[in-house]
């Protein structure tokens, strides 16, 4: 039964304890080089006055800016 209902955040998309998937290691190294090689061809800049960053945050499980826009300009 408790494993119908399991813990709100605990998604495990590997599994875990002896029965992990064998292509964890492999799935997580593809995923470190892609999201690398995309951080190495994108610029993040400040949209300026057409945003309105007016601050402020909101509190759930972790804390995020409540207006917020940035611009990114993919190369």
């Amino acid at each position: 039964n408790e494993d119908k209902n399991p813990p709100r955040y605990a998604y495990l998309p590997f599994g875990g304890g002896h029965r992990t998937c064998i292509g964890q290691d492999l799935a997580l190294l593809e995923l470190k080089t892609a999201i690398t090689r995309l951080m190495q061809r994108i610029t993040i800049e400040d949209p300026g006055k057409e945003a309105n960053n007016s601050g402020g945050f909101i509190q759930r499980v972790t804390c995020y800016p409540k207006h917020m826009a940035v611009r990114v300009i993919i190369d």
